[in-house]
């Protein structure tokens, strides 16, 4: 599995996990969802992760830094405003909170299945060599920034920045 950090787009790995979801929904209809409201939520989630997806990258387009996340040693500046206060990975939670609406969308228990794999995934060939390599670029002011705020979400905003 090293050989595969930082080789498959997340967006790609959301997209087979969206895939297998559909499959799975389709052929394997397990425990319909009866929610009320289900459509509804579902799009709130959808429109969420498109607005915290949206905010990471203006944050990043703003300080003038990659959005590539094949090269992540390519990072001309660490962002740790806005969205990235709550969030190290705000674009990876907005992929998480789409692909949990859509999920909710297709409406049964099994659409849900490939959710953890896909954190899984992201996480080990993407979010730690990411990591790996910012420490590297940005040394302690990334350690801390890391001490401070959470990997996926961190409840409350740094005080003082």
């Amino acid at each position: 599995m090293a050989n595969l950090r930082l080789k498959i787009p997340p967006l790609a790995q959301a997209g087979l996990c969206l895939i297998a979801m559909g499959l799975l929904d389709r052929y394997l209809p397990l425990l319909a969802l009866p929610i009320p409201f289900r459509p509804l939520i579902a799009a709130v989630l959808i429109v969420l992760g498109g607005a915290v997806g949206v905010a990471g990258i203006v944050s990043f387009r703003r300080e003038k830094t990659t959005v590539d996340p094949r090269f992540p040693e390519k990072a001309a500046t660490l962002v740790v405003s806005g969205v990235y206060r709550y969030s190290r990975n705000p674009m990876y939670l907005a992929v998480l909170l789409i692909l949990l609406g859509l999920a909710l969308f297709f409406g049964s228990l099994a659409a849900f299945l490939p959710i953890p794999l896909f954190i899984l995934s992201i996480n080990r060939l993407q979010i730690e060599p990411e990591e790996e390599a910012l420490e590297a670029v940005f040394g302690e002011g990334y350690r801390q920034y890391k001490e401070k705020v959470g990997r996926w979400f961190s409840g409350a905003a740094n005080k003082g920045s």
